[in-house]
């Protein structure tokens, strides 16, 4: 599969979310068979991210990380395997355990 660099707010250390966000440059995400990528035009940085990003969510996270729940945007890559969705598609998703990976991603 095809690697991508994409533009991201990463938080750079855990903290004071005004302090630690920052936009980056990063490589995009090597993608096994059953993943998909999204060119995320909107994402939602949310109260449990702002949480998460400060280390006061009960889930905690290592530092840098891309913090966004709420995800939509066009798919741009696409697995071996994956089925019901093609390149161009609009979709949108909830990203809940890491930026990579949505369990459901639904078109419209």
């Amino acid at each position: 599969m095809a690697k991508h660099t994409m533009k991201a707010l990463v938080a750079t250390a855990i903290g004071p979310f005004r302090e630690v966000l920052k936009l980056q440059e990063i490589d995009g995400p090597e993608i096994d068979d059953e993943c998909v990528v999204i060119a995320v035009e909107s994402c939602g940085l949310a109260f449990p991210d702002v949480l998460t990003i400060e280390g006061k969510h009960i889930m905690k996270k290592q530092a840098p990380f891309v913090p966004g729940i709420d995800i939509c945007g066009r798919v741009i890559e696409i697995g071996l395997s994956v089925k019901g969705i093609k390149l161009g598609d609009r979709v949108f998703g909830y990203c809940y355990r890491h930026i990579y990976s949505v369990s459901e991603v639904q078109t419209w």
